[in-house]
């Protein structure tokens, strides 16, 4: 191991590899994934961008006829995954699991007033299932006008999303504003980091509860 033969350099050697991991932790480091940064991102375009929308959401904010909502769209998927474990020797461990994969995606809008979230199942992510959303979400607020602000997948910026802002059309009274590319890093998309901790309450929920609205508003409250 690399990690004792360094250690051995100073005339400090481990029986147990566990004793040099705790002299990592001591050291105020932990284990775990590194960020990743996708060499097409240009920091200084998307600081600068990001800049232009936080100026842009700030006059709606204090605009009463105008509702901001931050949206994206999020896959679950229920999967049996078989880890090792410690079993007793000499005897066979059967773990018994459910085969059939089961997903569901949704659109998921948050308020950047009353940060509360509205959640809208969708049969694929794609445009047509996208506005399907939106006609439902826009009955829940008659007589606003909306701001979206949203990530720039590549249907998100399709013909049929802009036929729909037309005058007369089902997008006419929304502002959609999209994020800068490859902008969606850590520190504009706390989501991403959110997913990470509570992937393991929900794997626990996601079992009973994939359609249940239990857990439409568990999945909104962390994700969004």
């Amino acid at each position: 191991m690399q990690l004792r033969a360094y250690w051995a350099q100073f005339g400090v050697v481990y029986e147990c590899d566990q004793s040099y991991h705790f002299l990592l932790k001591f050291s105020n480091l932990s284990f775990k994934y590194a960020d990743t940064f996708d060499r097409k991102r240009n920091e200084a375009q998307i600081v600068e961008r990001m800049g232009v929308i936080r100026d842009e959401v700030q006059r709606y904010l204090n605009d009463d006829q105008w509702e901001i909502f931050a949206a994206d769209e999020v896959r679950v998927q229920q999967e049996a995954v078989i880890r090792r474990a410690w079993l007793k020797k000499g005897a066979r461990t059967i773990v018994k699991v459910d085969r059939e994969k089961a997903a569901q995606s949704y659109l998921g809008l948050l308020s950047q007033k009353s940060f509360t979230c509205e959640l809208f199942e969708l049969s694929w992510q794609k445009s047509s299932e996208v506005l399907r959303a939106f006609e439902l979400f826009l009955k829940h607020h008659p007589d606003k006008r909306i701001c979206v602000v949203w990530d720039n997948a590549p249907f998100h910026q399709s013909k049929e999303i802009r036929d729909a802002l037309g005058t007369g059309k089902l997008l006419e009274r929304v502002h959609l504003i999209a994020m800068p590319p490859y902008g969606l890093s850590v520190s504009f998309r706390p989501k991403d980091t959110m997913c990470h901790i509570t992937e393991a309450e929900l794997t626990l929920v996601l079992l009973s509860c994939m359609s249940s609205r239990y857990f439409l508003a568990f999945t909104c409250h962390f994700l969004f």
